[in-house]
């Protein structure tokens, strides 16, 4: 009973403060943290028992033991007594060898100390990879056949440490280019910590929850604003507090991110006055996010998601100041036998670069697979974000009055609109139809066809890096039609440890692309293998 109030608490509070988002940024933020507070408690409330449970069986096991050896103790005196008389009869006789005895009693081995009740367990892991990939008419350019080709290496080293409830992990990572050492003799620093984390957690009757402080990877709902990026070799992860819990059919995620701390620098006079360079002091930039899940069965999951970001300048980025929060609802599940569907819709609304911003996104998917040998399916997919209209060039700037762009957070952006990552989830309309196979365990094929436009034909067309595409936007532009992408993947899994895609994308620009960026198709080719330990 007290489960179901919890629920219900936890439920009235997170749509009061989803209905913030639309408020201001500072009411938004608030909001934000309340939940994450909100979420915090939940966590800890549901882990405590796994937790305490655990914590108990340790204290009876070391109970246990030490009866045992009580035992022992009360059984001895018989024994003794019948051997007393005699050591004092031989006392005399022996006292002579007293540190003879002394130093013999001392080297005989004592008594093995008792077994952990949790015994700590090392489990190592590790990873390559490798890709190699080309990109032709990376301008779209039909002189100038410019291409960038590359063969890009991870290397990933780690050891998980578990004991009972309690468990560190510690995972470093080596990323490089080919050649770009330039010596095989030599070579620049790119060893860096990947993860490093210390977690607590625990299970019991159905509930579970889990604490996690230190840099770490996060993935939540549809990986589509927060994910881990595996397709940079970068990566991606967090240094982060992260509460994630469970009870029956609700789940809770909840986590708070340090991008950037608190820091102290100087802006130079622009007339280059260095008496009036002006000192910036910030509060450092930080996001937040609270994830409640409902599951009510295979065919229907519901998650409710506030994300939130507080961005302030640095020395790098001196003008960057954004206060945005994100809210909004997915559904998935298996509708029925081969049918699986995801919806999702977000709102967002705060200030951006001092600008009102508010933007909306949409995301639609339908696959089904037919029941067959080789696994036949055909996939439809629609993806929608607002964009912003610019009314200047991009030599003057685009001269926005209000933010308008969704914001796209740290999602995953690879492969969502097309393998050679032209557009991003950002002033979009875009329309897949896929088919797919499997002609063998091992084995899978992927032939997929997008339709592309800009929401807004005026606005940005950003590239999944976030780069403008040619010349960013053009504000005389009409039309919305993009480009056409056609995609095929082959993807090869012989073993359970290794992992293998070969992939082929054409990216065929169309009235607004050719205006913006040029009229030459651009082809993206690559072959990736991970292996993992």
């Amino acid at each position: 009973m007290g489960g179901r109030s919890s629920v219900s608490v936890l439920l009235r509070r997170l749509s009061k403060t989803a209905a913030e988002v639309a408020a201001p940024a500072v009411r938004a933020q608030r909001g934000l943290a309340n939940l994450l507070g909100l979420g915090l408690a939940w966590a800890i409330v549901v882990g405590t028992e796994g937790i305490a449970a655990a914590a108990a069986e340790e204290a009876k096991s070391d109970a246990e033991a030490r009866s045992s050896d009580a035992a022992a103790v009360v059984a001895a005196p018989s024994t003794a007594a019948a051997d007393q008389h005699q050591q004092e009869i031989d006392s005399s006789a022996e006292s002579h060898n007293s540190a003879r005895a002394a130093e013999s009693e001392s080297s005989e081995p004592s008594e093995p100390k008792k077994k952990r009740a949790f015994p700590v367990t090392f489990t190592p892991r590790g990873q390559i990879f490798v890709r190699g990939q080309g990109r032709f008419n990376t301008k779209f350019d039909p002189v100038g056949r410019d291409r960038d080709v590359a063969v890009l290496q991870r290397a990933r080293l780690g050891l998980l440490a578990e004991t009972g409830p309690v468990k560190a992990y510690v995972e470093a990572q080596d990323i490089r280019k080919w050649g770009f050492g330039g010596s095989t003799v030599a070579d620049k620093a790119n060893l860096d910590l990947h993860q490093g984390y210390l977690e607590l957690g625990g299970a019991k009757a159905g509930r579970s929850a889990s604490l996690r402080l230190g840099r770490q990877e996060i993935q939540i709902g549809s990986r589509r604003l927060m994910v881990d990026a595996n397709w940079n070799p970068r990566g991606q992860s967090f240094d982060a507090l992260r509460m994630v819990g469970a009870s029956g059919m609700v789940s809770l995620d909840a986590g708070l991110m340090m991008l950037a701390p608190p820091t102290t620098f100087s802006i130079a006079d622009p007339g280059g006055d260095p008496e009036l360079a002006r000192e910036v002091q910030t509060r450092g930039t930080y996001s937040a996010y609270t994830q409640l899940g409902v599951s009510l069965g295979p065919a229907l999951t519901f998650e409710g998601l506030v994300l939130g970001i507080s961005q302030r300048p640095t020395a790098k980025s001196p003008t960057a100041e954004r206060d945005i929060v994100n809210g909004g609802l997915r559904m998935h599940g298996k509708a029925a036998p081969g049918l699986i569907y995801d919806v999702e819709a977000y709102g967002q609304a705060g200030r951006e670069l001092g600008l009102k911003h508010r933007a909306w996104a949409g995301f639609a998917t339908i696959v089904y697979t037919f029941k067959a040998r080789i696994k036949p399916g055909l996939s439809l997919r629609y993806n929608y974000a607002t964009g912003q209209a610019c009314t200047g060039s991009p030599e003057e700037g685009c001269g926005n009055v209000q933010s308008g762009e969704f914001y796209r957070f740290f999602g995953l952006n690879h492969a969502r609109y097309g393998l050679t990552d032209n557009v991003a989830h950002s002033n979009l309309r875009e329309f897949e139809l896929g088919a797919h196979l499997a002609p063998h365990s091992t084995v899978k094929l992927n032939l997929s066809y997008h339709f592309i436009q800009l929401d807004e034909p005026t606005g940005r067309w950003r590239r999944v890096n976030n780069t403008l595409a040619g010349a960013g936007w053009d504000p005389n532009n009409t039309r919305r039609n993009l480009g056409n992408e056609v995609d095929l993947l082959v993807i090869y899994r012989p073993w359970k440890a290794l992992f293998m895609q070969l992939g082929y994308g054409v990216f065929m620009p169309q009235e607004a692309g050719r205006q913006i960026a040029g009229s030459a198709s651009q082809h993206f080719v690559f072959l990736w293998m991970v292996a993992k330990l």
